[in-house]
């Protein structure tokens, strides 16, 4: 999977994620506008869960399943 960032603004930082290779991750339109550091990785998070959970990888449950830190 290859996720796309596209800034706009540096200050705050503003612009779009896509997910350009691999598919879309489900429930996740691309691109999806982010407005701040915090919204980018709260858009980022939710395109790595969904796409985990999808693959049975790196899923919501992940941690449990390893019992470490992923």
């Amino acid at each position: 999977m290859l996720i796309q960032i596209t800034l706009d603004h540096a200050r705050p930082p503003s612009g779009s994620v896509s997910v350009a290779s691999g598919g879309e991750a489900p429930g996740v339109a691309a691109p999806t506008p982010f407005g701040g550091w915090l919204d980018l990785m709260a858009v980022l998070d939710g395109i790595v869960v969904a796409a985990g959970d999808e693959e049975d990888k790196l899923g919501a449950g992940a941690q449990a399943e390893l019992r470490e830190d992923v």
